[in-house]
């Protein structure tokens, strides 16, 4: 409901995919809505942004704290190219948004997918989260997409994929130890 919008005062956007950035309904929100996102150059985000008109904008460096009004914000860019294998390109859109209001805190990971040394680093920042919502599959177009595998090898692949996934979140939730898990 696009009026429902209109009571926005700040949106968080991690990464320009569209799952995560839905220029229609962006377009629905008020003027003067507050864009949140991480620092970072080039910044292909805020140059859309400014191209659909915005201007209101809270850019959060890498692993500093910032504020908007009572809530106090750190943003993270991508813990690792990628999360389970040395890689030389790999993510280097996404970001994490972590925000408290002094009484609960809240990290959202979105598909910037935490390593088990990312989670202590977050640990000693934050020694309790209340809760955290992170993304336990992979997103990725493989193997769906590769033709060298099989029907077979494909699910077998998507299986060990899921079950790493899996394993992952386990050991990070375990390690953060939030009061409250929403998987995505």
């Amino acid at each position: 409901n696009a009026d429902s919008l209109k009571n926005v005062d700040a949106v968080f956007i991690s990464h320009l995919h569209t799952d995560h950035f839905d220029e229609k309904l962006l377009k629905q929100l008020r003027d003067g809505t507050l864009f949140v996102f991480l620092k970072r150059n080039p910044n292909f985000l805020k140059k859309i942004l400014l191209n659909m008109g915005f201007s209101n904008f809270l850019e959060i460096p890498d692993r500093e704290i910032c504020q908007f009004r009572d809530i106090e914000m750190m943003a993270f860019e991508p813990f690792a190219k990628h999360p389970f294998h040395e890689s030389v390109v790999g993510n280097i859109i996404d970001s994490s948004l972590w925000l408290s209001d002094g009484v609960t805190s809240f990290l959202n990971f979105t598909d910037n997918t935490p390593t088990v040394s990312a989670a202590h680093e977050i640990k000693e920042l934050f020694p309790q989260i209340d809760i955290v919502s992170i993304c336990f599959n992979s997103a990725a177009d493989y193997p769906a997409c590769f033709d060298m595998l099989d029907h077979d090898e494909k699910l077998s692949e998507k299986e060990r994929i899921w079950e790493r996934n899996a394993n992952n979140v386990v050991e990070i939730i375990e390690l953060i130890n939030p009061n409250v898990l929403l998987p995505m």
